[in-house]
């Protein structure tokens, strides 16, 4: 069932302190309005009545969404024990300052638009955030150090009571654990258009490989998924500069799926972390799959 609480909130920009009410799990059964304000970054999302900066709150959340069998759980406190682990104390951080730095910038220049006429509707804003959107918070190391920490403490991440008692409750589900809100969002994204994060992980990460290989400063840093058609998989991905759109033909989702008996995971009855350290290990034995192939039809 969905669960709020009220909690003394400090804004991160002026330290400014309200209470406020805080949503810690939503299910979607009872509140299914909550999946889109989820996708637009509106859930635990709030406005400092003292400075005006909009933040949103470093807070665990957990989803539950019965109709997609699934559960997606973002766990704040294990995040930030991941980062003391590797040291990456995310506040101290040369990509955290720069990213505070840019968002208080990006705040002033949507203030300015607003008073001049420029941004008059919620559309005009949208797109304005989009055209000026934020470098991630990580860099591509730090993230994937966090992610390979993460994978090793996931045996203590299912021990929490937290995580036995919603497997306990929702038996037989699909169980995700998620180090960021973005990639919380995204598996909700992927799950309610019925496709296989594990199939767009690897897709996600080979991408990066080959715009690694070809792209030079304007490679790939991060991507994430945003729709499927019958024509195209259409990702948001982040490079040197900004964000941009990013598409791939639809049958390449068909392709990869073929791979699927390579989609291991250490236990699917327990919450699981499917992101590029789950990739590159598939990739890595796809690609000797096919060298032993290979080698056997030459012999």
């Amino acid at each position: 069932m969905t669960k709020l609480e009220y909690r003394l909130i400090a804004c991160p920009y002026c330290l400014d302190e309200v209470e406020r009410l805080v949503f810690q799990v939503i299910d979607l059964n009872e509140d299914e309005d909550l999946l889109e304000r989820l996708l637009q970054k509106k859930v635990n999302a709030y406005n400092c009545l003292n400075c005006g900066h909009e933040f949103v709150l470093a807070q665990s959340l957990t989803v539950i969404a019965p109709k997609l069998h699934l559960i997606v759980r973002y766990d704040c406190d294990f995040v930030q024990k991941m980062y003391s682990r590797t040291l990456l104390k995310l506040p101290l951080s040369p990509a955290a300052a720069d990213f505070r730095k840019r968002q208080e910038e990006l705040a002033v220049r949507e203030n300015e638009a607003i008073e001049n006429g420029e941004i008059q509707t919620p559309t005009d804003v949208a797109l304005s955030r989009l055209k000026q959107a934020l470098p991630p918070a990580l860099t591509d190391e730090d993230y994937r150090t966090l992610s390979e920490t993460a994978h090793a403490g996931m045996a203590e991440f299912n021990a929490t009571a937290t995580s036995k008692s919603l497997i306990q409750e929702y038996p037989g589900y699909i169980y995700r654990a998620v180090t960021e809100y973005n990639d919380l969002i995204e598996k909700l994204q992927i799950f309610r258009q019925n496709l296989d994060d594990r199939a767009l992980e690897l897709i996600k990460y080979v991408s990066k490989l080959s715009s690694a290989k070809n792209d030079g400063e304007q490679a790939i840093k991060r991507l994430y998924f945003v729709q499927a058609d019958a024509k195209h998989l259409v990702f948001l991905v982040y490079r040197t500069g900004g964000w941009d759109y990013y598409d791939l033909p639809a049958e390449t989702y068909d392709n990869t799926s073929l791979y699927k008996d390579f989609f291991t995971v250490d236990n699917e009855s327990e919450f699981v972390l499917i992101d590029e350290v789950a990739a590159a290990k598939w990739w890595k034995a796809i690609l000797q799959a096919s060298e032993i192939a290979d080698k056997e039809h030459n012999d």
